[in-house]
């Protein structure tokens, strides 16, 4: 399990580099990660999806909006 580094949303980019302690993190497959932006759980494909070691949200985050995030496995 690796808990992600905080993001910081802007209001209008929606592509985003996984890292944890710094260092890229790609994640098998979108459900083998737990995401919620301003303390609600977002589901993928809906939400967003990963690809390699990038999460892009179908729409921007909320400018300061809060964010958490783990990869399993």
């Amino acid at each position: 399990v690796s808990l992600l580094d905080t993001l910081t949303f802007n209001g209008t980019t929606v592509a985003f580099s996984l890292t944890s302690g710094g260092k890229p993190v790609v994640p098998a497959a979108n459900q083998y990660t737990l995401i919620a932006v301003g303390g609600v759980i977002q589901s993928t494909p809906q939400a967003y999806s990963v690809a390699g070691n990038t999460i892009t949200f179908t729409a921007a985050p909320p400018a300061g909006a809060s964010f958490y995030g783990v990869v399993f496995g």
